[in-house]
């Protein structure tokens, strides 16, 4: 894993004993598959029927940025690439075939778009606060956008682990899905959040109600 932040933070973070404990081991027979999805690119996909709560997959990340990086703009690609290149082969293809969003974006490298592009939350504490961290995981990222998702992803600092749980019930094929913006919002803010900083125009089933059952829709979400 590789963790870009300040040498203070850096040093910090590398002396924490849950280092000691071992990594989540991968699931022997995992309740999911990788695979296209349409014009999404690759996604996920449940392979059995999966509960209610129940862990669809849990691993650590392989890079996690501090979002604001104190390094001049002139190097912050060579700074990522540099990065990049201290993880193995594996961690390394894992992170260069998700998609970068951010390809025709100036003065946004490689690295830095794929971070945009699909990179989940991750806090980790620092003294008395927590410092919001982008965070890129081998698996856990290629879940895809839905308005109404059927997944939750979370991160648990004191095991620097990422954690996909299901919402609902969800069906053998079906895919795996969570929210990359505040799905309460209204669907023309939710669409334009989405195309900002996700460069895509969401066509998920909420999304593309008629414009009556799309009012409807709005209206149940503020009030939940």
């Amino acid at each position: 894993m590789v963790f870009i932040d300040s040498l203070e933070r850096v040093q910090a973070v590398s002396g924490w004993h849950l280092w000691n404990d071992p990594a989540p081991s991968p699931a022997v027979d995992p309740p999911f598959l990788i695979h296209e999805s349409g014009n999404k690119g690759l996604g996920m996909f449940a392979t059995r029927p999966i509960a209610r709560g129940e862990v669809i997959v849990a691993e650590r990340p392989i890079l996690v940025s501090h979002p604001r990086l104190s390094v001049h703009p002139d190097q912050k690609h060579a700074f990522h690439e540099s990065a990049l290149a201290g993880l193995s082969a594996g961690a390394q293809t894992a992170i260069s075939t998700l998609r970068n969003a951010h390809q025709e974006t100036p003065d946004v490298g490689r690295i830095r778009g794929i971070l945009l592009t699909n990179a989940l939350a991750a806090q980790i504490p620092h003294d008395s606060t927590h410092t919001h961290y982008s965070a890129l995981f081998a698996q856990l990222c290629r879940a895809n956008h839905d308005c109404a998702p059927n997944a939750h992803y979370s991160f648990s600092a004191e095991t620097f682990t990422g954690r996909l749980s299901a919402l609902r019930a969800i069906d053998a094929e079906e895919e795996i899905t969570i929210g990359y913006t505040d799905v309460a919002a209204p669907r023309a803010a939710r669409r334009q959040s989405l195309a900002e900083k996700y460069i895509f125009e969401c066509h998920c089933t909420t999304c593309d109600l008629a414009p009556t059952r799309g009012i409807v829709s709005d209206t149940r979400r503020a009030e939940i």
